[in-house]
C-alpha cells in the first residue's frame, strides 16, 4: 500500500505543482504560489519545496480519504476538493466572510484542486476496495476440498 500512496501523491503532486506554475504564468492567479516560502533564495528550490509540501499533503489527503465508505469517491473528491480550494484562496487573500467575497476566487485553480483530489479520492476508494477484496477466500466457504 505505501508504494501506491507515494505514487498517488508524487503524480498528484507533480501535477498541482505545474499546474500551479502555469496559472502563475498566465496570470490566472493574482497571488504567487510560492510567496509564504520566501526564507529559500533560488526559485527553482521554492518550486521544490513547494512540490514536496503538496506531496505530504496529498498523501495524508489520500489515507484520510481512503477510510470514507457508502459515499462515491467523486461526490467525496469534489467536495473535499472545493472545501480546499475555497479555504485556500481565503487564506491567501485574507477575506471577509461576506458573499461578494466569492467574486475574488479563481475559478481554473478550484478546477485544478477538485480535479486532483477526485483523482486522489478515486485511487484511495478504488485501492481499498481492492484490499477489502483481497482478504476474500476465493471460494465458498462451505465447499467440501
Amino acid at each position: 500500500m505505501g508504494k501506491i500512496v507515494l505514487a498517488t501523491s508524487i503524480a498528484s503532486s507533480l501535477f498541482l505543482t505545474f499546474m500551479l506554475k502555469m496559472l502563475h504564468f498566465f496570470k490566472w492567479i493574482k497571488w504567487h504560489p510560492t510567496k509564504f516560502l520566501h526564507v529559500v533564495d533560488d526559485a527553482l528550490t521554492r518550486w521544490v519545496v513547494l512540490f514536496a509540501i503538496l506531496a505530504v499533503a496529498s498523501a495524508l489527503v489520500y489515507l484520510i480519504l481512503m477510510n470514507i465508505r457508502f459515499v462515491p469517491a467523486m461526490v467525496v473528491g469534489i467536495i473535499v476538493g472545493l472545501a480546499i480550494a475555497f479555504v485556500a484562496e481565503w487564506v491567501i487573500y485574507d477575506l471577509p466572510a461576506e458573499a461578494k467575497s466569492f467574486k475574488r476566487f479563481s475559478i481554473p485553480f478550484i478546477v485544478i484542486i477538485v480535479t486532483a483530489t477526485v483523482f486522489i479520492a478515486e485511487t484511495a476508494i478504488f485501492h481499498r476496495q481492492q484490499i477489502r477484496k483481497g482478504n476474500e477466500l476465493p471460494y465458498d466457504t462451505s465447499m467440501i476440498k
